[in-house]
């Protein structure tokens, strides 16, 4: 028998998001999880033995599957209504298999994690679904609207966002990245030579996130500090919750004292993340 995960699957986390007077809600779902492969589990001849999940999706639907163990070579295989294989990552020499994809249809799909006949152990398993509204931004958004869907692809660290050239660049940005170190969206908003205009735009981007945020937000603003061989100051919105908070964090910095100074003297930039 197939085991289900329903406790986590089969509920998608709605957003909402008030933009044009009109409440949006970014369907998104995330989560981390553990399973085990044991010798109770049912083995197929030519696939192996294997741990099944039935997961309810939408037409429409992205998903994102990631799978990790240290005691096995981990595969992945998603199965749709009909039973036919739709997406796989097998046959690999490497502790990791991950399977990401548009959903064509709906319906109840199975997806299998497998090792081979003799797997046994503990795996990681991650997952990500996100509603199609989550890659339809009008091009006319504002700037808190531009927040907001960012941050709801915070929920699932931007596995979703495309590459970066991509990238959306919120208002202002003359550059935009995804920190592979700690799946963060970055995003340079002033960089050049002259202070006064470093300061109006940090001051001018913290009021707004102030704006475009719940007010149960936690606030952190730190004043000049010394960071390594460069100056810095930054404003932080923390989301007012225990477990994996969303972040954004403006930042102002002064390379003017740096050693290393190859840059212009000041940059201002902004970080959207999840702790």
């Amino acid at each position: 028998m197939l085991r289900k995960l329903t406790f986590y699957i089969l509920a998608i986390v709605c957003l909402p998001v008030l933009i044009y007077g009109q409440k949006i809600n970014y369907q998104i779902e995330f989560q981390k999880t553990t399973g085990q492969l044991t010798k109770s589990d049912l083995t197929k001849k030519d696939f192996g033995r294997y741990d099944g999940y039935e997961i309810n999706f939408h037409e429409g639907e992205r998903v994102h599957f990631l799978v990790y163990s240290e005691n096995f070579t981990p595969s992945l295989v998603l199965v749709n209504p009909q039973g036919q294989t739709y997406q796989q990552d097998i046959e690999k020499n490497d502790e990791y298999a991950t399977i990401q994809t548009k959903i064509n249809q709906s319906g109840n799909w199975i997806l299998y994690v497998l090792g081979d006949q003799d797997a046994t152990g503990e795996y990681y398993f991650q997952y990500g679904i996100a509603g199609d509204n989550l890659f339809l931004l009008d091009e006319n958004a504002g700037f808190c609207e531009q927040v907001d869907f960012l941050l709801a692809h915070a929920t699932a660290y931007f596995i979703f966002l495309g590459d970066d050239e991509d990238i959306l660049k919120i208002d202002g940005a003359t550059d935009a990245y995804i920190d592979g170190h700690d799946a963060s969206y970055d995003a340079k908003l002033y960089d050049g030579n002259s202070l006064d205009d470093a300061e109006r735009m940090y001051d001018y981007v913290v009021d707004e996130l102030k704006s475009c945020v719940d007010k149960k937000w936690k606030t952190s603003d730190r004043g000049w500090m010394r960071v390594k061989d460069y100056n810095e100051k930054y404003f932080i919105l923390t989301e007012n919750k225990s477990n994996e908070p969303r972040f954004l964090r403006v930042g102002l910095l002064d390379f003017r004292e740096s050693a290393n100074h190859v840059l212009n003297d000041f940059l201002v930039d902004i970080t959207i993340g999840k702790k």
